[in-house]
C-alpha cells in the first residue's frame, strides 16, 4: 500500500517533467539535427557531424531544462559538472549506436535517429535522478 501511494504521487510528476523535457527535446532535436545534417552534407564525416550537432543541442538543453523542466531554482558548479558528465556518457552511447547501425549498411539518418532515441531516454534519467535532483526529492 505504501509503495502504491508513493507511486500515485511520483508518476504524474515524472510524466509532467518528461512532457516538458520532450518539448525542450523537440527544439533541441530540430536544431541539433539540422546542424548534424548540414555538417554531414558539407564534410561527409558522420562522427564530426554528430558531435557538432549535439553541442548545438546541448546549449539549448543546458539553458532550458533546469528551470522549465525540473523547476530548479538555483544551480551550482556541481550541476554544470553533472550535466557535462551526463552529456558525454550519453553522447558516447549515441556515437556507438550510430557507428554500429551505419556500419550495418543503414543510411546515416536512420543510424542518427536510432542513437538519438536512446540518448533521449538516458539523458532524461540522468537529469531526473542525478543532475537536477534536489534535496528531499525523488
Amino acid at each position: 500500500m505504501f509503495l502504491q501511494g508513493e507511486l500515485s504521487k511520483v508518476i504524474p510528476v515524472i510524466i509532467s517533467q518528461f512532457g516538458r523535457y520532450s518539448i525542450v527535446g523537440v527544439l533541441n532535436t530540430v536544431v541539433g539535427h539540422a546542424v548534424i545534417f548540414v555538417c554531414y552534407y558539407i564534410t561527409n564525416i558522420a562522427l564530426l557531424s554528430s558531435v557538432v550537432g549535439y553541442l548545438a543541442g546541448l546549449a539549448i538543453m543546458f539553458f532550458l531544462a533546469p528551470k522549465f523542466v525540473f523547476g530548479l531554482r538555483k544551480g551550482d558548479i556541481f550541476v554544470v559538472f553533472k550535466f557535462f558528465v551526463s552529456f558525454f556518457v550519453c553522447l558516447s552511447i549515441n556515437l556507438v549506436i550510430v557507428a554500429v547501425v551505419k556500419g550495418k549498411g543503414y543510411p546515416f539518418f536512420l543510424a542518427q535517429l536510432s542513437g538519438s532515441l536512446v540518448y533521449l531516454f538516458i539523458f532524461f534519467i540522468f537529469s531526473k535522478l542525478w543532475i537536477y535532483r534536489q534535496e528531499g526529492t525523488r
